[in-house]
């Protein structure tokens, strides 16, 4: 999950090649490897996510990851699509 919220996929892909649990659940707040980087906003760590099955719908609630100050749902989004 570390590899997840600082945001380094290249990490990450290793991790799940490695057969690392993708969906797998933090022990204090519940959170997965998708939760992490998609609260701080790091695109490329979430493609590879979601490009590998990540299930959006094992992570928290969706007010979670509402974006920082100053950056929209549909900015984010957008920057997802250009990687």
């Amino acid at each position: 999950m570390t590899a997840a919220r600082t945001g380094q996929p290249d990490v990450i892909k290793v991790l799940l090649d490695s057969r690392a649990n993708l969906n797998a659940r933090e022990k204090w707040y519940g959170e997965t490897a998708l939760t992490g980087p998609r609260r701080r906003t790091n695109p490329d760590a979430v493609r590879v996510l979601l490009e590998r099955g990540a299930d959006v719908n094992q992570t928290l609630a969706p007010l979670t990851f509402a974006p920082p100050p100053g950056r929209s749902v549909g900015a984010f989004a957008r920057q997802l699509e250009r990687r």
